[in-house]
């Protein structure tokens, strides 16, 4: 899916895209997976939700969660 990346991407970006492409990944799987901490992958999950590449479902097990998902 490396038509969704976007052009000038960060590397944190490019990771958190790499992740997402093997499976739906919450915030803090992609933080215990990657080298970045937390608030850099929430930035770049809000960057990527308003540039609508991926997209968010609710995690039913844990309601404060969510699970991202490219689109």
């Amino acid at each position: 899916m490396a038509s969704n990346r976007p052009k000038r991407a960060s590397n944190c970006t490019k990771e958190v895209l790499t992740l997402l492409e093997t499976a739906p990944q919450t915030s803090k799987s992609l933080e215990n997976q990657s080298r970045y901490k937390g608030r850099t992958i929430r930035l770049v999950l809000k960057k990527l939700l308003d540039a609508k590449v991926v997209r968010r479902i609710p995690n039913f097990e844990d309601l404060r969660q969510y699970y991202y998902i490219l689109n």
